[in-house]
């Protein structure tokens, strides 16, 4: 029988986006308190799932879903963001003064704490 052995940081990477998912849900506006039945929870938690997947956009993803980022829909976004931000500092350059655009996406990897890293 052949196993995979999961290393510490495969865990702590684990542990870190359960730990983001469950903030999500306990701070969600929408979330109950108390369910009347286990089907009303069940029912309750695919639709959060779904729309945790198809609407909630990450920070981690450069705010598309997973669903966009997933099914290639997410360079478009950023391409389009992308030419609104440069429009916009074209015409109002003394607001921007010497700063950078903020240039979206660009990446396929997504670290959880970058900036543990």
């Amino acid at each position: 029988m052949v196993t995979k052995k999961e290393s510490g940081k495969d865990k702590k990477l684990k542990k870190h986006s359960i730990e983001s998912f469950f903030r999500t849900l306990k701070y969600s506006p929408k979330y109950p308190l108390r369910f009347e039945t286990t089907a009303r929870a069940r029912e309750w938690m695919a639709n959060f799932v779904n729309w945790y997947n198809t609407e909630h956009r990450h920070s981690e993803l450069d705010y598309v879903t997973p669903h966009e980022k997933r099914f290639g829909k997410a360079d478009k976004i950023y391409e389009k963001r992308n030419k609104i931000m440069q429009k916009i500092r074209e015409k109002n350059p003394e607001i921007w003064g010497k700063r950078p655009v903020r240039h979206w996406g660009g990446s396929d990897t997504v670290f959880l704490n970058p900036e543990k890293r």
